[in-house]
């Protein structure tokens, strides 16, 4: 572990020693949060669309569906956040324990090479 690989050593350990997902989490968020301001902004405008098909045209429309979309992004990139931020926390809960883990050894060897 005290060997630092490149992203490609990483994708290829089959040991699963080091994670990749704590080096492309900022990418992840950076498409999550892409997605979570156009997925409902053509939501919206689809929906826009079927009801002028139905009820016609109306002029505030595009106002209102800037206005709705807003929140609903803001929600959505708060959840991805706050989801992507557990998946961190959990993969830094496997790194530690596996520091502990590998100090704790490196402890009782030295307490058998003393006695």
């Amino acid at each position: 572990m005290s060997q630092q690989r490149g992203f490609l050593g990483c994708i290829f350990d089959f040991s699963f020693s080091e994670f990749v997902t704590t080096k492309i989490i900022k990418i992840l968020y950076i498409v999550a949060v892409c997605c979570s301001i156009f997925v409902p902004l053509q939501a919206l405008f689809a929906i826009s669309i079927l009801t002028q098909f139905i009820a016609g045209p109306a002029e505030s429309s595009t106002f209102l569906i800037v206005l709705a979309a807003l929140p609903v992004s803001c929600i959505c990139i708060l959840i991805s956040r706050v989801f992507l931020e557990l998946v961190i926390v959990a993969f830094r809960i496997a790194e530690n324990t596996g520091k502990l883990v590998q100090r704790d050894i490196g402890d009782k060897s030295h307490r058998l090479a003393c006695d």
